[in-house]
């Protein structure tokens, strides 16, 4: 895994490892950086047409804005690693 992937990591749903998905997931904890993250990942989602991720993106962009509050959010639901488990069972089967 290349440095470029991990700083790249937090800003797409396009991730090839549980690493780069935990990695976008803490990312979101960081204030404005998680924000501006999560943002960039419904734009993503939003132009790729995929209902799903936009909706699971849209949840944790909104919940995490509270201080406080929003961080336990994030840190409960890992919403990047969730995405990549689902992505990965679609592709097993």
């Amino acid at each position: 895994m290349d440095i470029e992937r991990l700083i790249k990591a937090p800003f797409t749903t396009k991730h090839e490892s549980v690493l780069e998905a935990i990695l976008a997931d803490l990312a979101d904890v960081v204030p404005v950086v998680g924000e501006i993250a999560g943002i960039v990942r419904i734009m993503e989602g939003m132009k790729e047409k995929d209902d799903v991720r936009v909706a699971m993106e849209l949840g944790d962009l909104i919940a995490g804005f509270p201080p406080l509050v929003g961080d336990v959010l994030d840190i409960l639901t890992p919403t990047n690693l969730l995405l990549y488990l689902m992505k990965r069972e679609r592709v097993k089967v």
